[in-house]
């Protein structure tokens, strides 16, 4: 560092030239390490620059005077000599560490950083280090970074030996934790009289491996080889939507919605009022490979992994077309190659068709649905299908449409919510089921109200009724059962509000319940004023039973509205069942998840 010397001999002029003035005049020493530098000054004076100072990495420097800073425009007014000293102050920073925590400490330049936090555990890693910038840091490191820092973590990876059965260690690999396993050896040829049907896969713990798995393990391995016939061209677990793109589109756009137009879900259904729609659902094509074709294949299928009234399928192909699928429910298959004499059996795979519509064919009969294919809100709980149906009238179902019914359903008990000129002694579905209607002559009931015009009950003054109607589904022994009125729509979509609402179905999932009949044959809406006519009846009916009941959850007021002794004005809604009663049709209908 060197002194301003030029200062110094202006200032040595300036006291020269002011001899005669009576102001005493001191001593400044400037010390800076080993330099001293002294000039004098007076009292009062203005030191207008202070010599400059060499900057130093890390460090704060400024002169003082008595331990106290002093900057450019000193005035002396000390009364005495003195020494200004050179002072340098390192910075003080702060490590942040890149743990759960985000520890911070604080960290002065050029000293030891101090204490730690520790090195949290990693699977599968060893040798953890902290590191600032790529510089391994340990508690001795000195702080050598003129900023703050983050501080990562860094490990090695462990490393473990896959061996192979029946093979030498020759073929073992020494694998590096989360990087690839590489190159595998060859499986042992399988030793049976049709070793042509399978091809050998190395697997761990029975999975199966590759040369591209990425080893997770944390100890060593054996790897042992499996032999299989099959593979399965459906992702195991996979879900899989068989509803009809119709469907789909409707369901993609439910909401719950004011009583009004222009709603997504009523903006879809615009679009196929005035239209020949096919809702059904689709079936699945559920395909496989084989090593080597199989004379046929026998694919068993069941709602459970345990196959209990398990459907077979026999086929000379690769695939299966499987129909009338469960919503929101998980299935197993296995295939059972055979050749010969011989037979080979698949894994057991399974996949899960998602929630939605559960759209049936039965030749003779319009809009033919299983109520139980929705979510409900209860939890851990869900809805059994195969259970009620809801449909337009059965008086044109055909012999083959009679044949679906009770190969495919079992049905036990139709109730008919027409009026009584439409009654008859028997099923249409045939001798076996039996067949009930409600005892009110105008039929069942629809909506609010259908006002006197129409000579019909609605849901404020027909309490008796729906009592007449739910009565059915309190009874265990009546089930499989189908409801229906002459078309599907108003009656009975009324009643599966009802009983949608009573199961947790969501508000939007039974209007969307509701939209499919305003789309659907003899049903469907003749235009859009109807359209929207009819939406609001249902949307509105559901208000109506929450504000009735002041409950804000549908499936609350639900069963409110149906055990409620109402009097006064609403005295004609009162429906009279029992909470036993009530909760009888849900413990029937409902399931453990």
């Amino acid at each position: 560092m060197r002194m301003n010397f030029k200062l110094l001999l202006c200032m040595t002029l300036t006291l020269t030239m002011a001899s005669c003035n009576n102001t005493k005049t001191y001593k400044l020493t400037y010390v800076y390490g080993d330099s001293r530098t002294t000039i004098k000054v007076k009292s009062g004076e203005v030191v207008e620059e202070l010599p400059s100072i060499e900057t130093k990495t890390g460090y704060d420097a400024y002169w003082t005077i008595d331990g106290k800073r002093v900057n450019d425009g000193l005035v002396y007014d000390y009364g005495e000599n003195k020494e200004a000293v050179l002072v340098y102050v390192p910075h003080t920073w702060k490590i942040v560490f890149d743990n759960d925590e985000h520890t911070r400490i604080n960290v002065t330049y050029g000293q030891t950083i101090g204490t730690l936090p520790a090195i949290p555990s990693k699977a599968g890693y060893k040798n953890g280090v902290w590191k600032i910038e790529d510089t391994i840091i340990t508690s001795s490191t000195i702080y050598n970074w003129d900023k703050d820092t983050l501080a990562t973590l860094e490990y090695d990876k462990e490393s473990y030996i896959l061996s192979f059965e029946g093979l030498s260690e020759d073929n073992n690999i020494q694998i590096a934790y989360n990087t690839l396993i590489g190159a595998l050896p060859a499986v042992p040829e399988y030793t049976s009289d049709i070793k042509e049907h399978f091809i050998g896969y190395w697997s761990i713990d029975n999975e199966i491996i590759n040369e591209n798995t990425i080893w997770k393990y944390e100890e060593n391995k054996v790897a042992k080889p499996v032999y299989k016939a099959f593979s399965n061209n459906l992702e195991n677990g996979a879900t899989i939507n068989v509803m009809s793109s119709i469907i789909q589109e409707l369901y993609d756009a439910k909401e719950i919605i004011p009583s009004s137009d222009g709603s997504s879900l009523l903006e879809v259904a615009k679009k196929y009022i005035n239209k020949e729609n096919n809702l059904t659902n689709i079936s699945y094509k559920l395909s496989w490979s084989e090593v080597k074709p199989f004379e046929y294949s026998i694919v068993s299928v069941s709602d459970n992994i345990n196959f209990q009234n398990a459907k077979k399928y026999v086929t000379y192909n690769h695939y299966i077309n499987l129909s009338d699928l469960k919503m929101n429910t998980t299935y197993y298959y296995q295939i059972e190659g055979v050749d010969g004499k011989y037979s080979v059996l698949s894994d057991i795979y399974n996949f899960n068709v998602s929630d939605g519509a559960r759209i049936m064919s039965i030749d003779g009969i319009e809009n033919f649905r299983d109520i139980g294919s929705y979510q409900t809100t209860i939890e851990n709980k869900k809805i059994k299908q195969n259970m009620i149906y809801r449909s337009g009238n059965a008086d044109g179902i055909t012999t083959l449409g009679k044949k679906q019914i009770k190969e495919l359903y079992n049905l036990k008990t139709e109730l008919d919510l027409r009026e009584k000129a439409y009654w008859t002694n028997q099923s249409y579905f045939g001798k076996d089921v039996q067949y009930k209607h409600v005892s009110n002559e105008q039929g069942g009931v629809y909506y609010i109200d259908r006002g006197v015009d129409l000579d019909q009950t609605g849901l404020a003054t027909g309490g008796a009724t729906i009592r007449d109607e739910l009565l059915t589904f309190v009874d265990s022994n009546n089930y499989p059962i189908n409801f229906h009125c002459a078309i599907g729509r108003d009656r009975t979509g009324t009643l599966a509000m009802l009983l949608l609402g009573l199961l947790g179905v969501s508000e939007a999932d039974i209007c969307f319940d509701y939209v499919i009949s305003l789309i659907n044959g003899n049903a469907k809406a003749k235009d859009e004023v109807q359209l929207l006519e009819l939406y609001n009846n249902i949307y509105q009916t559901m208000q109506y039973i929450k504000n009735l009941t002041g409950q804000t959850k549908f499936d609350e007021a639900v069963k409110t509205y149906l055990t409620t002794n109402f009097v006064g004005s609403n005295a004609s809604a009162k429906v009279g069942l029992t909470n036993e009663q009530v909760d009888s049709i849900k413990n029937i209908m409902l399931e453990d998840k």
